[in-house]
């Protein structure tokens, strides 16, 4: 409690301090900002966060300014760490991501200045909780050889995936005959139907659509990451396959891409467009 209060009034006192150095208008915490990925790492440090303004999201901000803030010493101070935050509009909530180099583990102040449509200028500030590590697949290791369910297992589309329109090479494979092929491979862990929050419903939508743009080149695995989802009449009673465990993974959505070597190279949890994953692809040449 202490330190979010040193926090606070920290970002009080700058906002206070731009307004009065006859800078443009500053509202203080005018939007929220909502973080829907919890897995946090120094090395997986792709954060996504979603401007709200009350109910509805932000979807035409100019630009968001990031700035790192020790919130563990005695007077909270920003670090020399400014970054502008990258917007992919191509979704269906709009979001940002970030790509700090946290210093160490623990709680992170970030204060993020929004630039509005209007060109007002609005600071939020959220604490973000770093893991030095987590049960997750890691970037830089092998990915894990599943042997989940494909169409030669199932034929049936619909006890395969929870998608209402399934394309059906996204369940031709196995994570392991996928790294085996020497192809670069793109691995899904997402429920269409069953997602609770607008965050993760469009991830596949993202998906299909990268694979039709470079399905010859890449190999798709969507992975349904619920059991039995097709006679679950109560969501309580839905139970992860067991590739969830297999690959560390506390939640969904989840996205990983793998290189030719079979190396995990991206973690992507949280929202995804079609955009992030084409750069995330593009990074691999």
């Amino acid at each position: 409690m202490l330190i979010r209060l040193k926090t606070a009034l920290f970002f009080t006192t700058l906002s206070l301090c731009l307004a009065a150095c006859g800078g443009p208008d500053v509202i203080e915490n005018a939007v929220q900002v909502i973080i829907p990925a919890a897995d946090l790492t120094q090395s997986g440090n792709r954060i996504p966060f979603i401007l709200y303004d009350g109910p509805e999201p932000v979807r035409d901000a100019q630009s968001v300014s990031i700035q790192l803030v020790d919130i563990t010493a005695s007077e909270p101070k920003p670090l020399d760490w400014v970054a502008e935050a990258e917007n992919y509009s191509d979704y269906a909530v709009p979001y940002w991501v970030i790509h700090p180099p946290f210093p160490s583990t623990g709680l992170w102040g970030v204060q993020a200045t929004v630039t509005l449509a209007d060109g007002t200028l609005t600071i939020s500030d959220f604490v973000v909780d770093i893991k030095a590590e987590s049960a997750v697949a890691a970037i830089g290791s092998a990915a894990p050889l599943s042997e989940n369910m494909t169409i030669a297992d199932q034929p049936d589309l619909a006890l395969l995936t929870s998608d209402w329109e399934p394309e059906p090479a996204l369940y031709d494979l196995t994570v392991a005959e996928a790294v085996a092929s020497g192809k670069p491979t793109i691995v899904s862990f997402a429920t269409p139907a069953f997602c609770q929050t607008i965050f993760c419903a469009p991830v596949i939508n993202s998906f299909k659509a990268s694979y039709a743009t470079h399905g010859a080149d890449v190999n798709y695995i969507h992975i349904e990451v619920f059991e039995n989802f097709s006679d679950i009449e109560d969501f309580a009673d839905l139970e992860y396959v067991p590739e969830m465990a297999e690959w560390g993974l506390p939640s969904e959505p989840w996205m990983f891409i793998i290189d030719a070597d079979g190396i995990i190279t991206h973690q992507l949890q949280g929202p995804v467009s079609e955009t992030e994953i084409t750069q995330a692809l593009d990074s691999l040449n």
